[in-house]
């Protein structure tokens, strides 16, 4: 019965879901799945300096804060950038390490060999399709 019932509040939970986001390790790709249009996949090159992150970040929450949580998985080494996004509510963070990126890339890769595609779109993948089993910044089980 437990389980029924954590497979419907996560259902619940997705339904309030905006967007997708993918940042990778340098924190300069970034990859977005509109929830409305998963799949089309924006791209994008994120701008490092205070201003440019802040213009950014208010442009997600337009676009997105009135429609839901804008979920953003990122690798756990971009601490400035975590420190950034935590100043939004429309914001949920899923902080990943290298390792589990990695493996996650070994995991779906057919031919052994590595996944070429960039790690912002992975990390947006792993958070569309696998939500439900990361952590978020805080520590709460999706």
């Amino acid at each position: 019965m437990g389980n029924q019932l954590d497979q419907y509040l996560r259902a619940r939970e997705v339904e309030s879901v905006a967007a997708y986001v993918g940042i990778d390790r340098a924190g300069h790709d970034v990859v977005l799945r509109s929830a409305s249009d998963p799949e089309n996949v924006e791209h994008c090159v994120l701008n490092q300096q205070p201003e440019a992150l802040t213009q950014w970040s208010k442009q997600l929450q337009r676009r997105f804060g009135n429609k839901g949580k804008v979920l953003i998985c990122l690798e756990q080494s971009l601490g400035f950038l975590i420190n950034h996004l935590t100043g939004y509510e429309c914001f949920e963070l899923y902080p990943v390490n290298s390792v589990q990126l990695r493996r996650y890339r070994e995991t779906f890769s057919v031919d052994r060999t590595k996944d070429k595609r960039p790690d912002a779109e992975l990390l947006c993948e792993l958070l569309y399709y696998h939500c439900e089993r990361l952590r978020t910044l805080f520590g709460n089980w999706g």
